[in-house]
């Protein structure tokens, strides 16, 4: 079965704005709300709000625990090249 590309990072460096945008639509893929999301990754109520509008970032374990809820890889969810975010639902 083919996997319908849902977004690709451009050829822009990793940036905050990917992981934002990233985490948001993979998030949104997966139909989690942002406090479900908290949950899931047994984060503090508010943690996905703060990444997604860029008030805070995770740290190397907090990504690796938001590319497990979400079924991706820690390179799609940065926006590194050539990784993309899927919807394999």
């Amino acid at each position: 079965m083919e996997i319908p590309l849902i977004w690709q990072a451009g050829p822009t460096p990793h940036n905050m704005v990917s992981l934002s945008t990233n985490l948001r639509v993979a998030r949104k893929l997966r139909g989690y709300s942002r406090d479900s999301l908290d949950k899931l990754c047994g984060f503090e109520r508010g943690t996905i709000r703060r990444y997604e509008m860029l008030e805070a970032k995770p740290n190397s374990d907090e990504l690796v625990e938001l590319s497990y809820a979400l079924h991706t890889s820690t390179d799609a969810l940065l926006g590194l090249r050539g990784n993309r975010v899927y919807d394999d639902r």
